[in-house]
C-alpha cells in the first residue's frame, strides 16, 4: 500500500462525518420464469422496464471508537409494456446504524422502515420492516463485510416477503484508491401468502466505481441478478416466480480524498436490497 493510502486511511480513522449520495438508472428484465423457477400468473409477460434511484448515508463518529449511520434510498420504476401485467411502481426505506468501530474493523446493528407501492389490488402504500447485525473487516486489500437478520413486510394478502431470516457476505477489492471491485450475495428465506407458503429470496451483485483524481465524483456500474420464488407446501417439487436482471449506471459524490478512504469512513454502511425483495415478491411473483 502506498504511503498516501495509508494515510488516507489514517485520515478516515480521524474523521468525524461521512456521507454518501447516490444517484443512478437502470434497465430491469424479468425472464418470465427459468433457472428452475415456473411463472406465475400475476407478469404474464417478459419485460423491460427503466428505474431510477436515489441512495444516500451520513455517518457520524459521536465517540473515540462509536458511530451512527442513517440511510434514505428510493427507487421509481417505469411502466411494463404490456398493461395486464402487476408491477411495481416505488420502493423506499429509512434505515438507522449503530457501530463500534477501530482501525481493523466496524462492528454493530441496524433496523428500518420503508414502503412499496404498486398498480393494482391495493389503493395504499404497503410497509416492509426490517432489522439485522453488521460486521466489516478492513484490509490491506479493501473490506469484507457480513450481514444478518430478519426482514417482514405487510400487505393486505400475505402475498409479500414475510418473516424472513436473510444473511449477505461480500467484498470491496480496490484496484487502486479510487478504483474499487464490488461483489455480495444474499439469501433470504420466509413464506408468502396468508397460507404461509416457504419463499426464497437470492440476490447477486456485481460493481466497479472509478473516480479520477480531479473529479467531484465517481462513476459506476452494477450488476444485480435477483431470484424470488416459493412453493405451495414444503413438499411441492415446483418453485414458482422470476428471475430479474438490472444493469445500473450511476454517480457517486463522497466524503473523502479516494475511494479507499471512503470505504473505511462514517458512512460506509450499506444495506441488502430489501425494497426490491418486498415489492418484487408482493407485486412481479404473486
Amino acid at each position: 500500500m502506498s504511503p498516501a493510502a495509508i494515510a488516507g486511511e489514517q485520515a478516515a480513522d480521524q474523521q468525524a462525518i461521512g456521507y454518501r449520495i447516490g444517484l443512478a438508472f437502470a434497465g430491469i428484465h424479468n425472464t418470465l420464469g427459468g433457472l428452475g423457477i415456473d411463472p406465475t400468473d400475476s407478469v404474464k409477460f417478459a419485460d423491460t422496464r427503466i428505474s431510477a434511484s436515489f441512495d444516500g448515508a451520513i455517518g457520524y463518529n459521536f465517540a473515540p471508537n462509536w458511530g451512527i449511520q442513517g440511510d434514505l434510498q428510493g427507487t421509481a420504476i417505469g411502466r411494463a409494456d404490456k398493461p395486464d401485467t402487476d408491477w411495481t411502481r416505488t420502493y423506499g426505506h429509512g434505515a438507522i446504524h449503530l457501530y463500534y468501530r477501530n482501525d481493523s474493523f466496524f462492528l454493530g446493528g441496524f433496523g428500518g422502515f420503508g414502503l412499496q407501492d404498486d398498480v393494482a389490488k391495493s389503493n395504499k402504500p404497503r410497509a416492509y420492516r426490517f432489522v439485522g447485525a453488521e460486521a466489516k473487516l478492513l484490509t490491506g486489500w479493501g473490506s469484507v463485510f457480513g450481514q444478518a437478520g430478519y426482514v417482514d413486510s405487510e400487505t393486505r394478502w400475505g402475498e409479500g416477503l414475510n418473516d424472513a431470516p436473510f444473511a449477505r457476505l461480500g467484498f470491496a477489492y480496490f484496484v487502486a484508491d479510487n478504483w474499487s471491485i464490488k461483489a455480495d450475495g444474499a439469501y433470504a428465506g420466509g413464506t408468502k401468502y396468508n397460507e404461509g407458503a416457504p419463499s426464497r429470496t437470492l440476490d447477486f451483485n456485481l460493481e466497479s466505481e472509478y473516480r479520477a483524481d480531479a473529479w467531484p465524483v465517481s462513476l459506476f456500474g452494477r450488476y444485480e441478478f435477483t431470484q424470488i420464488s416459493w412453493h405451495v407446501t414444503d413438499s411441492d417439487a415446483y418453485s414458482y416466480g422470476d428471475n430479474f436482471h438490472t444493469f445500473m449506471v450511476g454517480l457517486k459524490f463522497r466524503s473523502g480524498t479516494t475511494l479507499r478512504e471512503a470505504d473505511r469512513a462514517p458512512g460506509s454502511l450499506d444495506l441488502p436490497s430489501f425494497g426490491k425483495w418486498a415489492a418484487f415478491s408482493a407485486n412481479e411473483i404473486d
